[in-house]
């Protein structure tokens, strides 16, 4: 690790220092493709902690080599509002070794958000590449990729709620299993799905707020009025444009994301090698124009979330001046 990385590593840390628990296995997806058929292969399982270095030393089956394992991501359960790590700090260290990721997993504590590359990060070998990504104060992950062998391994750090789906995402992104941006998009989608999820409550209690004060223009409404004295409406779309504030912050962290992605789509870039794990396919541009096409449709989508925000963001604007106006004293009108 450079001095300077080091540096800000031990002393520009953000997030909260977190207790590991042991548990006796983890829990891990891989990818594997089986070169006569081009198939690829998802599985999720759990392995038992002393049956780790077997399986980190197991990157190919058959005699021949007749598969090969392209991507293995080990989920952690991270619980962020009693700042525990659901991992063995034994086991964890082995792994962050291993992956060759010791500087992305400690780089992403220092950012409240955002992406980053690491190039070069291992000596020995000069064709590996790490990464980080992460969103306080519930998402984390760093990951590196191997151009000589084509193998992406890392760690997803995620609440156990959100693991099932994460996991969902990686297998319905199979087909660019030898990318090294497989993990960037998976964090990416789940984001914005996040941002349509939350999005939807805050427009739900902005939309009760426009009833109760009838400060709008819409001709119909379903819904009922919000309840409560001035004071608690005024709280209410308080928190309202709080959460808005912060819905504006995810889309920018995405469009972000996606920027990282598209800067990373040639890992090795355009006047170097073909990655090993390009090569394995029929055509070795196949799995740079699925993650292009991938993260522009994600970019589109974060543009769009993006608008819808903004204009909730005038619509609670609109509230809180009209309950403000609402408990004025009559003599002041």
């Amino acid at each position: 690790m450079s001095a300077l990385y080091e540096f800000v590593s031990e002393n520009y840390q953000v997030w909260d220092s977190c207790e590991l628990l042991a548990t006796d296995s983890i829990h891990i997806t891989e990818i594997w493709m089986h070169h006569a058929s081009q198939k690829m292969i998802t599985s999720h399982r759990r392995v038992s902690n002393n049956h780790i270095d077997a399986w980190l030393n197991q990157t190919s089956e058959g005699s021949n080599e007749e598969s090969t394992s392209l991507l293995r991501l080990v989920w952690v359960e991270f619980q962020h509002m009693e700042k525990v790590q659901h991992i063995s700090p034994t086991i964890l260290d082995a792994l962050l070794i291993n992956f060759h990721i010791e500087l992305a997993y400690k780089w992403n504590w220092t950012c409240y958000a955002g992406s980053t590359k690491f190039s070069n990060t291992h000596s020995s070998n000069r064709s590996l590449f790490s990464y980080s990504v992460c969103n306080h104060p519930k998402f984390a992950t760093a990951w590196s990729y191997d151009v000589s062998t084509g193998l992406t391994q890392g760690i997803y750090f995620a609440p156990s709620s959100q693991i099932p789906e994460l996991q969902n995402l990686v297998q319905s992104l199979e087909d660019i299993a030898g990318h090294p941006m497989l993990p960037a998009l998976v964090f990416g989608i789940s984001l914005s799905g996040l941002v349509n999820q939350n999005h939807e409550t805050t427009k739900e209690n902005v939309r009760t707020v426009e009833v109760r004060t009838k400060f709008h223009s819409w001709t119909s409404r379903n819904e009922a009025p919000a309840e409560g004295d001035y004071l608690s409406l005024s709280a209410m779309t308080a928190g309202a444009k709080t959460k808005i504030a912060n819905l504006c912050r995810k889309t920018k962290v995405l469009l972000d994301l996606c920027d990282f992605v598209e800067g990373n789509l040639h890992p090795v870039g355009v006047d170097e090698k073909i990655p090993y794990s390009f090569s394995l396919w029929g055509s070795t541009t196949d799995i740079v124009s699925l993650a292009d096409e991938y993260t522009r449709v994600l970019r589109k989508r974060t543009m769009l979330q993006e608008a819808d925000v903004k204009f909730f963001q005038h619509r609670a604007d609109i509230q809180i001046q009209s309950v403000c106006i609402r408990c004025m004293p009559i003599s002041l009108y």
